[in-house]
């Protein structure tokens, strides 16, 4: 949390804001070191706009007290020079806030649409406030907060959200009504539904500013040659800065007049050409916007003049055309499109780049230019188009196999950009949807990976029918999305469709089928069914080892599985043995941080929770934490699961308050990300009511286990093992209260359903058979309790391998201490 300044400090740097020159413009200075520009900085070729710089600072300079945070807003068209103007401010009235000067990128992506999504310069400049924290143990709401209470300081700070177009992503990050923050946005919305937000339009150049951005850029331009050029493309800043870079660095020994001509005549094939148009643009009432295009036609021919790659130089621009505007494309992407390598990809962004076409490395496209290059190469954009979708798809299927988090989300914008593209094409199957739904379900949003993925189903069934196996396919897809989500009669349903249709197309062996069938077995353990589980995980084993080889990914997930059935079953020397072989193999063929390795991992210390080693299990979900929050962030499935089973393990070690800490946030993020009623949700309510009743605080413990239990029975049903053992702990609670005989009757219902479920020998049945002899004992009836510990404690002893683990000692002290009440009542 942020410190709050004492009131000299406050004094001075009030001070120093009222200090912020009104009459004149100051000089270019070298930002502080607890500024953050995020790598932004001001445009050489800015010129002029002097009045709008002294309108900017006579807003911003106000120290008087105001429940409003003082908001402006620079709105305009495209390519007006918006961005360089918020920059050019923030470089020379930055010195004037005490606080610093803040640039976050608001331009909108739809990766994400929860509450949590923190924009990327955000996070960046969490980082660089709290440089020794690691930002992977800590939650996006807590960064966020942690932000919002730095801008809430009255420290005055100058605030720029850059391209902020969504008025929520603004609300979101806003400071509060005492903050000293002035806050700058550049926008191409003029209107705010917020009062409290001043918007400020800007205009095109002046004929003098366009006649000195030119000659920045080109100095050999004379002033009668600036004014006629600026003339000619309206004094539109993007087309000013095409025509300088064309003349001073693209092609410098070409005469003027001859560009000119080459600009006129390309401007008016435009203008006369109506079958062109820039689509999705915010317009401008004349024709400015064409200036774009006629100038980057003219830059195309000089390249051709310039460059022997010309074509692949032009075909490389293309590419770029064909991605999301405003959003860094991936070298990678570009290589795989290209199919060059990427020293020769980064030579060529390089020519591109000191040609005028973007200033961004990686390369990025202002809308403007995008669709210029569009409709110059309009012959060849579709082939461009298919060959980037190719691409796309390629590498996303490549990020999304290998749990690579970072080039996943650098992808989605223009995967979602190219979904856009393609869903007006004839015939369009929805593969490109299909990615995104797959990276979303990858980073554990199943809504929206649901959503997207019944929208390809739609695709498909319109082009293909029902029984193709593309449909087939992505059936199976969104069958695994409703079990991630807990979905799991929804998903057994549709896992149970897909096999019935796939065993009349398929050989009885295929490896569709024995996925199915693996697909079905998880669902059934979900619902506790362990013994139809089992039997079909070992069936799909079998044909696994036969037809793909013991060291296929999908025969160690059948092993895997088979573990996790005998951990359920409480055989936890099985599960042992087989998660060790599963880890092992993992390691040598996918690597030791593979997911698939780490969930090996992460059961081998779910088996050590059960057999009482504590220490050891810590530890390793301890390791395995750090590897997820970094590999899949701190809001998936995964990372949320293993910090689960980490509070789990503080909870058994005795340490309430460590254990409450992380349950309650692991709960506030299941509850957004997952849905009050997904199993993952209820299983961290029932332990933080847990922890309520190993404090004594009963009241508590028994309002949220009555509150759980409803949903867990409606959900996963009421005999599953989890409902048990949440009807297990109102008996306790009533125990607690000496409320035997109501312990008994709650105790006596679990225990029938687990001998019929889970078997007489299963830790949870034997449990509760302890529990049960510990109310008789209690009521006095002395030999029934300890001859029920007699037919116990065998059983556990083979249960948990010897004496030593702590639900046997348990037991025998339990057991010895009823024999010792019993022969003291004798005795007195």
């Amino acid at each position: 949390m942020t410190t709050l300044p004492n009131a000299e400090t406050l004094q001075q740097a009030e001070a120093l804001l009222a200090q912020i020159p009104l009459d004149r413009i100051p000089a270019h200075q070298r930002p502080r070191a607890d500024w953050m520009l995020d790598d932004q900085f001001p445009i050489s070729s800015f010129v002029g706009r002097e009045d709008l710089l002294k309108q900017l600072a006579a807003a911003m300079a106000s120290t008087t007290p105001t429940m409003i945070v003082p908001t402006l807003a620079i709105t305009g068209m495209g390519g007006i020079g918006k961005t360089s103007l918020a920059l050019e401010f923030a470089y020379r009235y930055g010195h004037y806030f005490a606080g610093g000067v803040y640039w976050i990128n608001a331009d909108y992506t739809p990766i994400a649409t929860t509450a949590a999504t923190i924009l990327p310069s955000v996070d960046r400049l969490w980082q660089k406030l709290f440089p020794q924290r690691d930002s992977s143990q800590i939650s996006p709401e807590q960064r966020l907060n942690e932000i919002k209470s730095f801008f809430n300081s009255p420290i005055p700070r100058l605030l720029i959200f850059d391209n902020c177009e969504q008025q929520w992503i603004f609300e979101s990050y806003r400071p509060g009504p005492q903050s000293g923050c002035r806050v700058l946005m550049t926008s191409r919305n003029a209107v705010w539904s917020s009062s409290n937000v001043r918007a400020i339009a800007i205009d095109l150049l002046t004929p003098a500013e366009s006649r000195q951005m030119l000659q920045k850029l080109a100095p050999r331009v004379t002033d009668a040659e600036a004014d006629d050029l600026a003339k000619l493309v309206g004094y539109l800043p993007l087309a000013l800065h095409v025509m300088g870079v064309a003349l001073g660095t693209l092609e410098p020994s070409l005469p003027v007049a001859n560009y000119y001509q080459r600009v006129q005549q390309a401007l008016v094939a435009e203008l006369e050409t109506s079958a062109n148009t820039l689509q999705n643009l915010h317009r401008s009432p004349t024709n400015h916007q064409w200036s774009v295009v006629a100038t980057v036609r003219v830059s195309y021919g000089l390249l051709k003049r310039s460059y022997q790659d010309e074509a692949k130089l032009r075909h490389l621009l293309l590419l770029l055309a064909c991605c999301a505007p405003n959003a860094p494309i991936p070298i990678d992407l570009l290589v795989r499109a290209t199919e060059q390598d990427s020293a020769t990809v980064g030579g060529w962004l390089y020519v591109l780049r000191q040609s005028g076409f973007f200033d961004h490395d990686p390369p990025q496209l202002h809308p403007l230019m995008r669709e210029a290059i569009r409709i110059i190469e309009a012959e060849h954009y579709p082939n461009a188009a298919n060959i980037m979708t190719a691409a796309l798809v390629a590498e996303g299927k490549d990020a999304h196999e290998k749990w690579q988090r970072e080039a996943m989300l650098a992808l989605v914008p223009h995967l979602s950009a190219c979904h856009e593209t393609e869903k007006t094409k004839q015939g369009y199957t929805g593969n490109v949807l299909a990615i995104i739904a797959q990276i979303n379900q990858r980073q554990g949003n199943y809504r929206q990976a649901e959503q997207s993925m019944r929208e390809v189903l739609e695709y498909e069934i319109a082009v293909y029918g029902y029984e193709k196996q593309e449909v087939i396919t992505t059936q199976h897809n969104l069958a695994n999305i409703l079990y991630d989500q807990g979905l799991y009669i929804e998903a057994l349903n549709l896992f149970q469709e897909i096999l019935t249709i796939e065993q009349q197309i398929l050989d009885a062996e295929h490896p569709h089928i024995l996925a199915t069938k693996h697909e079905l077995a998880r669902v059934l353990q979900a619902q506790g069914e362990y013994a139809q589980a089992l039997e079909l995980y070992q069936t799909v084993l079998a044909s696994n080892q036969r037809v793909l080889g013991t060291d296929h990914p999908s025969t160690l997930a059948s092993q895997h599985n088979i573990a996790s059935v005998f951990l359920a079953q409480g055989d936890y020397i099985q599960a042992q043995e087989l998660y060790q072989t599963v880890f092992t193999i993992q390691q040598r063929v996918l690597g030791e941080n593979h997911p698939s390795t780490l969930a090996a991992q992460h059961e081998l210390a779910r088996v050590l929770v059960a057999q009482g080693n504590y220490v050891k299990a810590q530890d390793i979900f301890k390791a395995v934490l750090v590897i997820n929050q970094r590999n899949l962030g701190t809001d998936h499935p995964h990372t949320l699961t293993t910090q689960h089973e980490l509070a789990r393990v503080f909870l058994m070690l005795g340490d309430y308050d460590q254990s409450l800490d992380l349950f309650q946030t692991v709960l506030v993020i299941n509850q957004r990300v997952l849905g009050a009623e997904h199993p993952l949700t209820l299983s961290t309510q029932h332990h933080l009511a847990s922890i309520f009743l190993a404090q004594g605080n009963y009241v508590k413990a028994q309002e949220v286990f009555q509150a759980v239990l409803p949903t867990k029975q409606q959900v996963l049903g009421a005999e599953h093992p989890d409902t048990l053992a949440t009807q297990h702990n109102i008996a306790s609670i009533f125990y607690s209260q000496e409320a035997y005989d109501q312990a008994l009757d709650i105790s006596q219902t679990v225990l029938n359903i687990e001998k019929q479920t889970l078997g007489d020998d299963h830790p949870d049945t034997l449990i509760t058979q302890s529990n049960i002899a510990v109310c008789m004992a209690r009521q006095g009836q002395y030999y029934e309790a300890v001859a029920l510990f007699y037919e116990i404690i065998p059983k556990q002893i083979r249960c948990y391998g010897g004496t030593t683990h702590p639900k046997v000692q348990a037991s025998i002290e339990i057991r010895d201490a009823i024999v010792a009440a019993f022969w003291q009542k004798e005795q007195g």
